[in-house]
């Protein structure tokens, strides 16, 4: 249960199992993603909340990838994210977990070993986030830095061949202070057993005790800035915390809520902003 991972993209609706596509309305229908493909969005129903023009063809994939610490946690971990990025084919991938481990640098390895497999990927060295597009990038940023180990977003834009820019950001959010684990009797920093805590006030102090929101603030503020500028905003990570659109009545008393209604706290502020 811990790894919380979505995908977020300015001006579509959507929600589907793996991923979460977020925006200001009803610009594309629902996906269903019960093969655990990467969605594919149709940019010209993306654009069409810009009031600009794309080919009908033109489409655009996202996977959102937390790759395990390197997939240093099993064996041929990192032979088996290649693998899998090879076989789904996405044209852009947000990571989770890069480390840059023994001095080595994750966007290189991946790039080089893409290549051998006859693919084409653009990236930057980056630390704990980071992203791969076949497009050509600029303006890469370690957006909201790493501090103490606490999350941070990186970000490139990204130019399709019609042109569209798109304003990427990587996230892989604090990991502590995990205030879900609690009402199901685990610590959200030690992740011990311990009473369940179902008091919402207590939920919520923990939960603001990480440093989650922080750096989805700061990434709104920039996201209103790529907007101005006439770009397309997606937003993919891992996020360490859910949505408040699954801790609901309906779902009080399952998957180990136990009793437990909340607005978490990241997925409001993106939902305030205009993200669904």
């Amino acid at each position: 249960m811990k790894n919380r991972s979505g995908l977020f993209v300015r001006c579509s609706l959507s929600v589907a199992v793996l991923f979460l596509l977020s925006g200001l309305g009803s610009c594309l229908p629902f996906i269903d993603d019960s093969t655990f493909e990467p969605n594919t969005i149709p940019l010209a129903a993306l654009e069409s909340c810009y009031d600009s023009t794309t080919a009908e063809s033109e489409k655009l994939s996202v996977l959102q990838f937390n790759i395990w610490q390197e997939g240093t946690k099993i064996r041929d971990g990192y032979e088996a994210i290649i693998n899998e990025i090879v076989r789904v084919q996405p044209d852009l991938v947000a990571l989770s977990e890069v480390r840059n481990y023994a001095g080595t640098e994750l966007h290189r390895r991946m790039v080089d070993s893409l290549a051998q497999r006859g693919e084409t990927w653009y990236s930057f060295i980056s630390e704990d986030s980071g992203l791969l597009s076949r497009f050509p990038i600029s303006e890469p940023e370690l957006f909201y830095p790493v501090q103490e180990d606490r999350g941070s977003i990186t970000s490139a834009v990204v130019t399709l061949p019609s042109d569209i820019e798109i304003a990427f950001y990587s996230a892989h959010l604090d990991y502590k202070n995990c205030a879900y684990y609690e009402p199901r009797g685990y610590s959200g920093n030690t992740w011990t057993s311990i009473p369940q805590q179902t008091d919402i006030e207590e939920l919520h102090r923990m939960n603001l005790a990480s440093m989650r929101d922080d750096a989805i603030r700061a990434f709104l503020e920039d996201a209103q800035k790529q907007e101005a500028a006439g770009r397309l905003v997606i937003l993919a990570g891992d996020f360490n915390e859910p949505s408040h659109r699954d801790w609901v009545e309906a779902n009080a008393n399952l998957y180990e809520h136990n009793g437990v209604v909340i607005d978490w706290d990241v997925s409001v502020l993106l939902e305030e902003a205009g993200y669904t």
